[in-house]
């Protein structure tokens, strides 16, 4: 089975693919399928290749990451005009809110998406992955910027 995934914008693939594709690699691997990531210059759509429900998994995946990029880039822009500490929605996979004021990176992947407590919330878990890029996660760090 084949199935189209659009998602809104060229910056939402490059954030679904990660440097130099690691997460999309991680996705074909825990979905078992093909995914054909769209080049630049072409529409923002995943073509993505395989059994029924691996080719639902996917989609949910890819669905799930562009709508948190949505979140977390507008979470941004109301920082940026506001210049105070916005929260967010609160169910994002991983996380139970999202503020403006990203002071956390997670171990090893280098994601820094969180605030400090949401950060430490994902570690806590007994298999600690990052919401990103599901890679393990060994601990948070703070960020100074």
């Amino acid at each position: 089975m084949t199935e189209c995934v659009p998602v809104p914008s060229s910056e939402h693939v490059a954030e679904i693919v990660g440097r130099q594709g690691c997460k999309i690699k991680a996705l074909r691997a825990k979905t078992n399928t093909y995914i054909k990531t769209p080049v630049r210059g072409e529409e923002p759509l995943f073509v993505v290749t395989g059994r029924k429900e691996d080719v639902a998994m996917a989609r949910r995946e890819i669905i799930s990451a562009a709508e948190h990029f949505s979140m977390i880039r507008a979470s941004r822009n109301k920082n940026t005009a506001l210049n105070g500490t916005v929260p967010g929605p609160p169910n994002l996979p991983g996380q139970t809110t999202i503020q403006s004021e990203v002071i956390a990176a997670l171990v090893p992947c280098g994601h820094n998406l969180f605030c400090m407590e949401c950060a430490n919330r994902i570690c806590e878990k007994t298999e600690p992955q990052c919401p990103v890029c599901h890679s393990a996660v060994t601990q948070a760090i703070r960020i100074f910027s």
